[in-house]
């Protein structure tokens, strides 16, 4: 069984709304996490760390960038963000925006 998720974030395959995508995505998002953060604050968060990871060249992966500065926003873990229980699997959040793409614009 595969279980394979494409995300066409840019409307390169299917035209799309970005900002319909954007408030659709983050309220549900909220919606999940409201458990551990309040959705205006994850919002604010994932924006937040998404910037300085496009800023930053340091030579660490996207990936650690954001998740460290994510990490340096939130109370807690950042455990529990990134191993959140859905529909008997697991979510781990991580958004990836490069320089060139039409969702920096």
């Amino acid at each position: 069984m595969k279980n394979t998720i494409l995300f066409d974030l840019d409307g390169t395959v299917l035209p799309m709304d970005f900002d319909m995508f954007m408030k659709l995505y983050f309220y549900n998002m909220g919606e999940h996490f409201k458990s551990v953060i309040e959705s205006d604050k994850i919002f604010k968060y994932i924006m937040e760390a998404t910037s300085v990871m496009i800023q930053t060249n340091n030579g660490d992966t996207n990936e650690k960038t954001f998740m460290n500065h994510f990490a340096s926003l939130i109370d807690g873990s950042i455990d529990e963000y990134t191993h959140v229980p859905i529909q008997g699997g697991t979510i781990i959040v991580l958004i990836l925006f490069s320089k060139t793409s039409s969702l920096t614009k």
